[in-house]
């Protein structure tokens, strides 16, 4: 995401926080920035905190990454600092909403925006069909596992997330600005066999604002 950001000059001056409890995805998401960034004529420094400072004409970004659990994020960070903007991609659907929203509306600053891109929505399809009843169970299988996946003991996962998620931004006194729905299609590469068929995914996509005062991929003001 933060690619995308930087590209589109969405991100002039500005931190960026991006966080993943797998420590293995962030030390790839680091290796990966490094690469992209000396590719694109950013002028790449890190320091011992393994900050990256991306600088070129019109642009110092910091990105910041951690290997952490939200919820112990959320802890840790609540009432120390404050983000203008948070990225939850393909995120909320893995997580206990009632619970976990609100300290992550905590995190964001009065007037503050979240943004939430793919949140799935529990309609997954495969095409060519070439046995439906055997594709409703596989389709099952997955929807069954998102909605009993525990985390530390607790339930982190709503396969509905998506048509669920408004009541959830009500509750935690969020404002919607913008909301659509859109497909995710995940496709064999070229180099696959022909038994292999693209799924195609329903998800949707949210902007709000409203969070009350007190956030992965996260953005600070410079």
């Amino acid at each position: 995401m933060v690619e995308r950001l930087l590209a589109d000059d969405v991100l002039t001056h500005a931190t960026y926080t991006a966080i993943d409890m797998a420590p293995t995805l962030i030390a790839e998401a680091h290796r990966r920035l490094l690469q992209w960034a000396d590719e694109r004529g950013f002028q790449v420094d890190e320091n011992g905190q393994r900050q990256l400072q991306l600088r070129r004409a019109g642009q110092h970004i910091t990105i910041e990454t951690e290997a952490i659990d939200v919820a112990r994020f959320t802890v840790r960070e609540h009432g120390r600092r404050a983000w203008d903007l948070l990225i939850g991609q393909a995120f909320l659907d893995l997580i206990d909403m009632p619970t976990t929203l609100p300290g992550l509306c905590s995190l964001v600053r009065p007037g503050g925006l979240l943004y939430f891109p793919t949140t799935f929505d529990g309609n997954t399809a495969f095409q060519p069909e070439c046995d439906p009843e055997f594709d409703r169970a596989i389709e099952a299988s997955y929807h069954q596992a998102i909605d009993q996946r525990v985390l530390d003991g607790k339930p982190s996962g709503d396969s509905r997330a998506g048509r669920r998620l408004f009541a959830h931004l009500r509750t935690a006194a969020v404002d919607v600005l913008a909301a659509g729905g859109s497909d995710w299609v995940v496709s064999p590469a070229p180099t696959a066999t022909p038994q292999m068929r693209p799924i195609s995914c329903t998800t949707s996509s949210t902007q709000s604002t409203g969070c009350s005062p007190g956030i992965p991929t996260w953005t600070q003001s410079a």
